[in-house]
């Protein structure tokens, strides 16, 4: 099964990476990135961000996690998938 979009949610400060959100990573239409005030790197360790390096990305801070460019990038998307 393919979703017709594919948003992923990445926070930095949080060194917990599920295995299968790196596994689906390359198939992310966009990333939702927490936006850390005082960050030093990702938490992270041994996770590549190669596959969304390209991918367009939204900073989103708590509690407005559904942004205006957000809500713009998914009905754009939704618009042009197949029915």
């Amino acid at each position: 099964m393919k979703p017709d979009l594919y948003l992923t949610v990445l926070d930095p400060a949080t060194a917990d990476f599920k295995e299968s959100a790196q596994t689906y990573l390359d198939r992310a239409d966009a990333v939702l990135l927490h936006a850390a005030e005082n960050s030093t790197g990702p938490a992270w360790e041994r996770v590549s961000l190669k596959p969304v390096v390209n991918r367009p990305t939204f900073a989103i801070r708590p509690p407005d996690y559904v942004t205006p460019e957000v809500v713009e990038f998914v009905r754009a998307r939704l618009s042009s998938s197949p029915q």
